[in-house]
């Protein structure tokens, strides 16, 4: 009897949805993208400019999280976001919640009528979606701080 080695390469069909999740079934990948969240997603990702983690970016943070910056360029692009945030974040269309949601409504549709960039939170599995700020808070924000404290006047 001879005994001898053979290396057998096989390969199998990954499907890839638009926004990265992988499937082994074809149709389960199309239900996924037809769903409500695929065809949010199919809208939002050309938005994305680029994907860094909260560490490449605020030189600080988790690097399990990454961060999604993305350009907005009109109310449907923010409304395309704000879809997506409520759909990511159920608990914020109670009652209860109404305020935080309308805040960061503002703040969505103000970056967009600035054609400002937004950042936009994931953790490490993708399935988080926060809002982290427009690229101009973030610049005002570090500015504000920046500033030397004014000493204060002294009583007499």
């Amino acid at each position: 009897m001879k005994e001898i080695k053979k290396t057998i390469e096989s390969y199998k069909f990954i499907y890839v949805a638009v926004d990265g999740t992988e499937f082994e079934d074809k149709e389960e990948c199309r239900k996924y993208e037809q769903s409500a969240k695929g065809v949010l997603l199919t809208k939002f990702m050309p938005l994305v400019l680029k994907h860094k983690t909260e560490f490449e970016i605020f030189g600080a943070g988790n690097d399990d999280s990454y961060i999604s910056i993305v350009k907005l360029e009109s109310q449907a692009d923010a409304d395309i976001v704000l879809q997506l945030y409520c759909l990511n974040n159920p608990y914020i269309t109670k009652d209860d919640r109404k305020k935080d949601l309308e805040e960061i409504s503002s703040r969505i549709r103000k970056a967009a009528e600035e054609k400002d960039c937004i950042f936009i939170g994931h953790g490490y599995e993708g399935d988080d979606f926060w809002f982290s700020g427009t690229k101009n808070e973030h610049i005002n924000c570090l500015n504000r701080i920046c500033q030397p404290e004014k000493p204060e006047e002294k009583a007499e």
